[in-house]
């Protein structure tokens, strides 16, 4: 009898020693679920800020660059307006003259 109370008693602490280190297991992969969720949130954070950041600078650069363009369109036109003049300037003369202001200021 004594020989199965304590087979009994070894078999329940060996029992509970191995739910204590399943449950220590089980808290640890819960730590690491929860590092790897938190991770995931930031990493995905920082992908949608870059992207924001970046969508930002390229309508800040379209928005130079149509600027720039309508700029240039107004130069065109006053560039082929210049010729309809009647002081007797060809119209090659005044697209030279504007051609050379132009160089000037730059």
């Amino acid at each position: 009898y004594t020989e199965v109370c304590i087979k009994k008693n070894l078999f329940e602490v060996r029992s509970e020693e191995a739910t204590k280190q399943a449950e220590g297991w089980r808290a640890e992969i819960a730590v690491l679920e929860a590092s790897k969720a938190e991770a995931i949130k930031q990493a995905e954070t920082a992908i949608s800020t870059g992207l924001e950041q970046e969508t930002i600078a390229l309508r800040d650069e379209i928005a130079a660059l149509r600027t720039r363009m309508e700029a240039r369109d107004e130069e065109l036109g006053r560039l082929v307006n210049l010729g309809s003049s009647t002081d007797g300037g060809s119209r090659l003369d005044g697209v030279k003259q504007e051609l050379d202001r132009l160089r000037s200021r730059a």
